[in-house]
């Protein structure tokens, strides 16, 4: 009877008993299955050269794979470098055989000298094959092996091939550490663990030795595992290992150059210890080694085939150029990369208190958001790595805006010649100190957070050439002199093409509040009273709209027009302006409907084409 006979006779046995059906590689097993002491190796061959050529420093290649269960090529690797770490040779570890490979092509017959070892070991994994029934399993697998040395030659070359079979599910203290170990290792079989392990140990027993090598006999160790492959481990954390080798003996671990320690023999044969992380372990990669001794003191080692850990306990340095915007609707942050940050949190604290709206490994934010206008928002994002371990916060105030600002100056000193770009002023720096002609200039754009205030030396004044936005609504932003003046000059110059929105000013004592030389601006909820001449005074081709204004108090005219330029005012109060509340010289008729006169427009308070209702 062939072997395939053999195997669809055992697996109808098995569905007869179980009272299941056959199962694919897909399918769901209640438990993973436990290793049974069941196991063949077939076909094992190896041919060596002569034993003068064997190598005594290698490095094992990543292994091809003509199957399909991809994980088998990473593991058989990583459990035959384990196997024949604990042999006479020097073995590279796999991690820094990858990290040393080269980005091109090079020759296997090449390598070892590339990667300074006397030999490199070649894989491919040549069989696989799973087979489930009921809580019956078995795996076969097979692997071709060459040894190159530096000239290379082939010094040793290898074919085996195991079966592993195994049933039921494991609630011993080795069947749940290796359950935990499994599931560190993200594999999906207990079994293919197993079958991969009996495959590298009969490797490793077939494998050549170097010249003059005596080996030692020494207590039998058959695994090593742990319950952290690959996983980033800070103080408070905890590391569980076992060894499973001869029953009755003192067995040890080490992780690394952190630790070493005894482990406590809970079964027979199976020593199993949790080992605390300590706060001083500080160190990548590092691997996992049992050891076991007998009562001659001698001992045997073997490197755990289920991978390296990782210690840190060191805060990772906190993020740099936090930068953002928001508006009533939307959020944007962003921040330059911690290098060694895996995660970002970030929380947000205003007057509803503190929450956390973000926690990603993006080095960005960008969210939907409902804010009250010019409300402030205090954002901390805090770096975090592998382990856990959390970086100093960088934090970052914003205001609400009405409109999306992009990256901004906030300008904290005095104000004096010209600004580009985008610019805020903000009630944290004031009052700003107006000095002689400043010029905010047509590329700039120019926010003025509410609460602000202006005070201006004589003869100061501000142009607007660019975008500007006086957001006042919510506090009042005002403009005043410095000390006791007789101003000439306006306060502000607009001359733009820009949007301009003034909204929420107050003036007083200025000679001329505004002047605005061309440009469509919005003057929106502005007061200005006891001006020296005209609280605002229109020009050129500007056509601007004025509303919920109140003009209060002017010695030549409230507002003056002239030349082509437009004005719609509505819900306006002009009061008290002497001799005119309006003068218009414009080519243009002054609309004025829906406003409030004191005293009521009349031949006397308004001089030129006015439309008041």
């Amino acid at each position: 009877m062939n072997k395939l006979s053999v195997r669809l006779w055992l697996g109808a046995v098995c569905l007869v008993l179980a009272g299941c059906t056959v199962s694919t590689k897909d399918t769901v097993l209640v438990g993973p299955p436990q290793r049974s002491t069941s196991s063949e190796v077939e076909n094992n061959t190896g041919v060596s050269g002569d034993q003068q050529a064997i190598p005594s420093s290698i490095a094992i290649l990543p292994f091809s794979n003509v199957t399909e269960e991809k994980v088998a090529g990473p593991l058989l690797r990583q459990v035959i470098n384990s196997q024949l770490s604990g042999r006479n040779f020097s073995v590279m570890h796999p991690g820094e055989v990858d990290k040393r490979l080269p980005s091109g092509p090079l020759d296997h017959t090449q390598m070892a000298s590339y990667l300074g070892v006397e030999g490199v070991l070649v894989g491919e994994v040549v069989d696989f094959e799973r087979f489930f029934a009921g809580i019956y399993s078995e795996i076969r697998l097979g692997i071709k092996l060459s040894l190159y040395n530096t000239k290379g030659d082939v010094v040793w070359t290898g074919e085996h091939e195991v079966t592993q079979r195994a049933g039921g599910v494991s609630t011993t203290a080795w069947g749940l550490l290796l359950n935990a170990a499994i599931a560190a290792m993200n594999l999906d079989d207990e079994n293919l663990l197993a079958a991969a392990d009996e495959l590298g140990r009969k490797v490793a027993f077939e494998f050549p030795q170097p010249r003059f090598y005596k080996g030692s006999a020494g207590p039998l160790i058959e695994s090593v595992i742990h319950d952290k492959a690959g996983k980033w481990l800070r103080y408070g954390d905890v590391i569980e290992v076992g060894v499973k080798g001869e029953a009755g003996l003192q067995a040890f671990v080490e992780l690394g150059n952190q630790l070493r320690t005894e482990l406590k023999e809970v079964e027979p044969g199976i020593y199993i210890s949790e080992i605390p992380v300590q706060p001083d372990w500080n160190e990548q990669r590092v691997p996992v080694t049992g050891i076991l001794q007998d009562t001659d003191g001698s001992t045997n080692t073997l490197l755990s085939i289920t991978g390296l850990v990782n210690f840190d306990n060191e805060a990772p340095p906190p993020v740099t150029n936090l930068v953002g915007s928001q508006t009533e609707t939307t959020l944007k942050l962003a921040w330059q990369d911690a290098e060694v940050a895996a995660a970002y949190k970030v929380t947000r604290t205003n007057d509803g208190g503190s929450q956390v709206i973000q926690q990603s490994s993006d080095s960005f934010v960008n969210l939907d958001i409902d804010s009250e206008a010019f409300s402030k928002s205090t954002y901390e994002v805090v770096a975090i790595d592998e382990a856990g371990n959390a970086s100093e916060p960088k934090a970052l105030t914003l205001t609400t805006y009405i409109k999306e600002v992009g990256k901004q100056t906030f300008v904290s000193g005095p104000l004096q010649g010209g600004y580009t770009g985008i610019l805020s002023l903000t009630e944290t720096f004031s009052p700003y100190q107006v000095k002689g002609e400043v010029v905010f200039e047509e590329d700039s754009e120019l926010y003025i957070e509410p609460g602000v205030v202006l005070e201006f030396e004589p003869g100061a004044t501000i142009e607007i050439n660019g975008e500007a936005y006086f957001w006042g609504l919510k506090q009042d932003i005002r403009i005043r002199a410095s000390g006791e003046q007789a101003r000439r000059e306006p306060y502000l110059i607009v001359n733009n093409t820009k949007p301009t929105q003034i909204s929420g000013l107050k003036i007083s004592g200025a000679g001329i509040g505004i002047l605005v030389k061309s440009g469509q601006p919005l003057l929106e909820a502005i007061e200005i009273t006891g001006s020296r001449f005209t609280a605002l005074s229109i020009e050129g081709e500007s056509n601007v709209t004025l509303r919920s204004c109140v003009i209060d108090g002017s010695n030549t005219a409230g507002i003056v027009v002239s030349d082509y330029a437009k004005l719609n005012m509505t819900d306006c109060t002009l009061q008290n302006n002497f001799p005119f509340h309006i003068q218009n010289a414009s080519s243009y008729e002054v609309i004025a409907e829906g406003n409030q006169w004191q005293p009521a427009p009349s031949e006397t308070s308004i001089l030129g084409k006015v439309r008041t209702k």
